[in-house]
């Protein structure tokens, strides 16, 4: 639901069901990289910085650490 919230340009409606979805489980590079991805349109930087810290140290090598490279997120 997150996702089809972002897709749909409601990233309130995104960043609260990827809230819900993480109270009952872990991150994962998806779920770090749609967090990433929604928290630049809602403009929460210190978000942005915390999910890509994440990722970038949980899941190094998955294909979501390097879309976050080659965007230059820091």
């Amino acid at each position: 639901m997150s996702q089809l919230s972002y897709e749909h340009a409601k990233y309130l409606s995104a960043r609260a069901y990827l809230q819900r979805y993480l109270a009952l489980t872990k991150h994962n590079a998806k779920t770090l990289w749609l967090g990433i991805r929604i928290e630049q349109n809602l403009g929460d930087d210190n978000a942005i910085s915390s999910y890509s810290l994440l990722l970038r140290n949980n899941f190094p090598d998955s294909d979501e650490a390097s879309m976050l490279q080659e965007a230059g997120i820091h």
